[in-house]
């Protein structure tokens, strides 16, 4: 009897201890990482023809999902990085640059679109999504 009554204890507390189960911490999903959109409302990141006012010049520029740019003119090929503030401003750094270049940009019906360098009006160039 002396056993049970010494175990009628450690039974109570061994009860008490046992409260329902923490519930299990819930994971948020991580909110989804919008793309960067171009003015023609597609992602940013993608293939150009960019042809200057005057037609003299035809680059093709890549810009990359990482933030990088390549742009190709005839032979020559230079390298640079990208930031967009909206789909009507983009800014290329080439290398070698201390500072970016910003273009406002506008779209045509034809879903072709103009940009014109923020610092030097000037210099307008047309841009055309090849890929």
């Amino acid at each position: 009897m002396r056993k049970l009554i010494l175990l009628a204890p450690l039974a109570l507390m061994a009860a008490c201890s046992q409260s329902e189960p923490a519930p299990e911490p819930t994971e948020e999903a991580p909110p989804a990482e919008t793309a960067v959109l171009a003015i023609d409302g597609m992602p940013l990141t993608g293939t150009y023809e960019v042809t200057s006012a005057d037609g003299a010049t035809v680059l093709r520029e890549t810009v990359n999902a990482d933030g990088t740019v390549v742009v190709v003119e005839g032979d020559e090929t230079t390298n640079g990085t990208w930031t967009s503030t909206g789909p009507d401003n983009y800014c290329i750094t080439y290398e070698g640059d201390a500072e970016p270049t910003c273009y406002a940009e506008t779209l045509s019906e034809d879903g072709v679109w103009s940009a014109v360098n923020v610092q030097d009006p000037e210099e307008v160039w047309t841009v055309k999504r090849v890929g």
